[in-house]
C-alpha cells in the first residue's frame, strides 16, 4: 500500500476489538453524513458522540480504494480499523509472526498491505488520502441525496433534477457500485406453493392453527382474541377464545392434551 507521511491524523490502528472503522479526522471523508448520530463505548468503557457516518478514499498501488461506514468521532484519540467490519467486507487478515497480512476481498491471493508490529504489538497502518478534488463530488451528491431520499433510485433522480422539480438537487451522474441497504431491502422468500404439498391420510396427523384479534368489541367474558385449530383429514374445528395473545401457549397445550386423550381413547 502507497504509504504518506507519518503524521498522527493519516494512522490507522487495526483493532480486533473495534465493531466499526472510526476517525477523529473530519478532512479524511470523500462523503459524510452528518444526521447519522449515536454513541460508542470504547475499551475503557468511555462513551464518545458519533457525529457522522461516510467513506474514506485511499490511494494504493492498485488504484483508489473506498473504506464505507465509517464512523466520524471527533473525541477520539486514534483511527481505528476494524478487524470485523474488513471481514463482513470479504477481506482476509493474517496475522502470523511480526505482521498482518491483508488480501483482496474478490482475489483472495491479492496481497494490498502488510503491516508491522510496532511498539506496544499494535499494527498502524500509514495511508494516503485521496484528496476531493481527485473524485467525482457530483457521484458523492449522487449517493447522499439517494440516502437523504429514502434510497431512490437514480433513474429518478435524475428526473427529479431534469424537470427541477427540487430545490438544490444537483445533477445526477452515473455511478457504480451497489447499495447495500437496497439490496437487503429488496430480497424476498420464495413465493408459498399455490397448492398444498401434501395433505393428511389420518385424523390429527396434520393440524392447521391460527390465531384472530384483537377484536374492537369483547366479548360477555371479556375476550378479544381466538384461536382456531383445524383438522386437515377431517376438517374438524376446535375454537378456544383467549383474553390476551399471550394465552396461546397455555391454550395450545391444553388442546394437545385433549387430542392426545382422544387418540389413546381410539
Amino acid at each position: 500500500m502507497q504509504l504518506s507521511s507519518r503524521n498522527r491524523e493519516a494512522t490507522w490502528y487495526i483493532d480486533s476489538a473495534a465493531s466499526n472503522h472510526m476517525t477523529y479526522n473530519k478532512g479524511a471523508f470523500q462523503t459524510l453524513d452528518e444526521s447519522f448520530k449515536t454513541n460508542v463505548k470504547l475499551g475503557d468503557n468511555h462513551i464518545v458522540k458519533v457525529e457522522g457516518k461516510g467513506s474514506v478514499a485511499i490511494n494504493t498501488k492498485k488504484g483508489t480504494r473506498i473504506i464505507n461506514d465509517v464512523m466520524y468521532i471527533p473525541n477520539l484519540r486514534t483511527n481505528l480499523f476494524s478487524v470485523g467490519q474488513m471481514m463482513e467486507k470479504g477481506y482476509t487478515l493474517h496475522f502470523g509472526g511480526d505482521s498482518c497480512t491483508i488480501y483482496d476481498n474478490k482475489d483472495k491471493t491479492l496481497k494490498i498491505a502488510e503491516v508491522r508490529m510496532k511498539e506496544h504489538r499494535c499494527f498502524p497502518i500509514h495511508l494516503q488520502y485521496m484528496g476531493r478534488t481527485a473524485m467525482k463530488a457530483q457521484e458523492d451528491q449522487s449517493w447522499l441525496w439517494h440516502r437523504r431520499l429514502g434510497h431512490f433510485n437514480f433513474q429518478g433522480l435524475k428526473i427529479l433534477h431534469q424537470k427541477k422539480m427540487m430545490t438544490d438537487l444537483p445533477q445526477i451522474q452515473a455511478v457504480e457500485g451497489a447499495c447495500e441497504a437496497c439490496l437487503q431491502g429488496k430480497q424476498h422468500k420464495k413465493p408459498f406453493p399455490s397448492g398444498t404439498s401434501w395433505r393428511a391420510k389420518a385424523v390429527l396427523e396434520l393440524i392447521h392453527t391460527d390465531v384472530c384479534g384483537p377484536m374492537r368489541t369483547p366479548s360477555h367474558e371479556q375476550n378479544r382474541y381466538f384461536i382456531l385449530f383445524i383438522d386437515d383429514y377431517s376438517r374438524m374445528t376446535w375454537v378456544y377464545f383467549m383474553r390476551e395473545k399471550t394465552e396461546v401457549f397455555k391454550v395450545f397445550k391444553k388442546f394437545k392434551n385433549l387430542v392426545r386423550n382422544k387418540v389413546v381413547e381410539a
